[in-house]
């Protein structure tokens, strides 16, 4: 075999499949009750959105960031293909600008976290890892909050 061969259909299309399995879920909630179809997006919004601004606060991201981070995680369910960390982490190099000093002292930064944390761009790439890992853990309380949702009622 001389080249490895690309990802298969099913691969590309399960972020989408994804996606529209949860809006189906967010349908047939409204569907039995406009009440539960709020719940559900309340639930949704609060966990998604939280835990990913509570992961961005965590490594001190700029306060701006932290509130999109809370505002586009819900969001990112309409574009699966976007991590969260591929918002954040251009936001906040636009609000925190490296600087060419960041730059030369990127071999002594990325000994400690402290480093990664002051240095201005390993700063980005560390809010990348943080909003992404905290809109997974997210998204996923929200999928189970919302299955308990429409299993109570």
């Amino acid at each position: 075999m001389e080249k490895v061969p690309g990802p298969g259909m099913l691969s590309k299309a399960f972020p989408w499949l994804l996606g529209v399995g949860i809006i189906a879920l967010f349908v047939w909630g409204f569907l039995r009750g406009s009440q539960i179809g709020l719940s559900m997006l309340w639930a949704w919004i609060i966990a998604s959105g939280t835990i990913t601004a509570i992961f961005a606060a965590a490594v001190l991201a700029h306060p701006l960031t932290v509130l999109a981070a809370f505002v586009a995680a819900p969001l990112k369910l309409l574009v699966p293909t976007v991590s969260a960390g591929m918002i954040m982490a251009p936001l906040e190099a636009l609000l925190r600008k490296p600087q060419v000093r960041d730059f030369e002292s990127l071999n002594e930064s990325i000994l400690t976290f402290r480093g990664f944390l002051k240095n201005r761009v390993t700063k980005i790439l560390v809010v990348f890892v943080a909003a992404t890992i905290g809109a997974i853990i997210g998204h996923t309380v929200a999928i189970i909050w919302i299955a308990k949702i429409l299993a109570t009622h």
